[in-house]
């Protein structure tokens, strides 16, 4: 019964350890700083927009599917066929639109990995 308790009390160890480094790794990694909102919040509004245009247009093509007479499977198979075309961008949507503030609206970053394609093209070893 102890040894099963010591076991439970290195588990928690553990985890306390990993926690300890991911929120450490937390803190010393730098929040990139918006340095044109404007361009931010319009990127958010287009996002905003696109996915309620999907979702729309998915309702709208639902509905035709089903106000078309015939039999009633056959709306519910096409509507469940062409919800992946629609759904799936609108999922992608969130990962799009902090990508385009990441490029276009924040500060570069400089820790020194040359991730920006810029600098990494035009360096001074490259010309």
């Amino acid at each position: 019964m102890a040894s099963a308790m010591r076991g439970n009390n290195d588990g928690g160890a553990e985890a306390n350890v990993k926690k300890a480094a991911t929120t450490a790794a937390a803190v010393a990694a730098p929040k990139p700083v918006v340095i044109n909102p404007v361009v931010a919040r319009q990127i958010t509004q287009a996002c905003l927009l696109f996915s309620l245009y999907e979702i729309v247009m998915f309702a709208y093509v639902t509905y035709a599917h089903f106000s078309v007479d015939g039999p009633l499977w056959e709306a519910f198979a096409w509507s469940a066929g062409e919800a992946p075309l629609f759904l799936i961008p609108v999922c992608l949507v969130p990962m799009l639109r902090a990508e385009l503030i990441r490029i276009y609206s924040e500060e570069p970053s400089d820790d020194g990995t040359g991730s920006d394609l810029s600098t990494s093209l035009l360096g001074h070893e490259n010309v």
